[in-house]
């Protein structure tokens, strides 16, 4: 992996927004970070060199970022979080640089957020037997403007695992389930239904839309950052709304002919 500084690959978005719109000022108070569980699969939205790309997050922790935000009210923000090295720099694999993306809405002038975070397992450098865990955190408006900054060093009280539930957990993720896993007989019910099929079967393609970028035709998810200049992804902002992200289109087939 190559580190990229993390403020030059974010002002790659600015320059690829064809408007922006002014922005009330407030201010944004980053309190803390923690990963509380382990996770499978699933939509990971992060930085490429020429904007926005859509990934898979395969094995990854799951956390929240707690904030405090006044002001703002009405607005989207993006959350940019890169795990950086000593010297402060981020990562990059062979699809970017490992920037997630999370984009939240505030709904009052004084709000308070959890805002779930994802961070992929091959983002964090390891170094032997100790495990680098510093986040380099920036909140972003709509005009892509860094408008709070925080680097978060978490400590071992900051990652608390239920080692008890990973399997579930992960299990659940794997079948669609999701949250906590469901019940032992969802599980087992939804991975015999996996292993032994039934009188219909599924083909995946890749989307015609977005010819399985995951990303608006239109804008080519310049929208993330700003809804306002796209409206045919308005429900999704900056995502193909055909495929909704997963870069394939799924039909069924009925194999006995029925």
């Amino acid at each position: 992996m190559k580190k990229l500084a993390l403020q030059s690959l974010l002002a790659v978005a600015i320059m690829l927004l064809t408007s922006v719109s002014a922005i009330a000022a407030g201010t944004i108070e980053l309190k803390s970070l923690s990963f509380n569980n382990i996770g499978m699969g699933g939509r990971l939205i992060r930085m490429g060199d020429n904007g926005i790309l859509i990934d898979n997050a395969g094995m990854h922790l799951e956390g929240q970022l707690n904030m405090r935000v006044n002001g703002y009210m009405g607005q989207r923000l993006i959350c940019a979080i890169a795990p950086v090295d000593a010297e402060g720099y981020s990562l990059a694999d062979g699809n970017g640089s490992c920037i997630a993306l999370v984009a939240f809405k505030v709904t009052s002038n004084q709000f308070t957020k959890n805002l779930p975070i994802e961070i992929p397992y091959t983002w964090i450098q390891a170094d032997g037997n100790s495990v680098n865990l510093t986040f380099d955190v920036t909140i972003l408006n709509s005009s892509v403007e860094e408008v709070a900054h925080k680097v978060i060093t978490l400590n071992p009280n900051d990652v608390n695992i239920d080692r008890s539930n990973i399997g579930n957990k992960m299990l659940g993720d794997v079948l669609g389930f999701g949250g906590d896993g469901g019940s032992e007989a969802d599980l087992m019910g939804g991975l015999i239904g996996g292993l032994l099929g039934g009188p219909s079967a599924s083909q995946e393609y890749i989307c015609n839309a977005c010819d399985g970028t995951g990303l608006c035709p239109e804008c080519y998810g310049d929208a993330f950052f700003n809804p306002s200049i796209c409206r045919r992804c308005a429900q999704d902002p900056g995502i193909c709304r055909r495929c909704k992200g997963a870069k394939k289109e799924t039909v069924d087939v009925d194999i006995y002919g029925l």
